[in-house]
């Protein structure tokens, strides 16, 4: 394996990771905002755009991972 490659898999371990992070804390907000009976309708919606963010960098590293099982 290249270590343009390795690199490129650590970067998007990290992408998943954070991104992973990032959905758990909106998911979060979220619930405390409907708690509080505060309109959660911005939240939700940017909710859906970390989450097709997540599917971005989920594809991503799943692509690096097939590629690096072919060399």
């Amino acid at each position: 394996m290249s270590s343009d490659l390795a690199e490129r898999i650590v970067i998007a371990y990290r992408h998943v990771a954070s991104g992973r992070s990032v959905l758990a804390r909106q998911r979060s907000v979220i619930t405390k905002k409907n708690k509080l009976g505060i309109d959660v309708s911005g939240s939700e919606e940017l909710l859906v755009v970390f989450e097709k963010s997540q599917a971005i960098f989920e594809d991503d590293l799943e692509r690096l991972l097939r590629e690096q099982d072919r060399k």
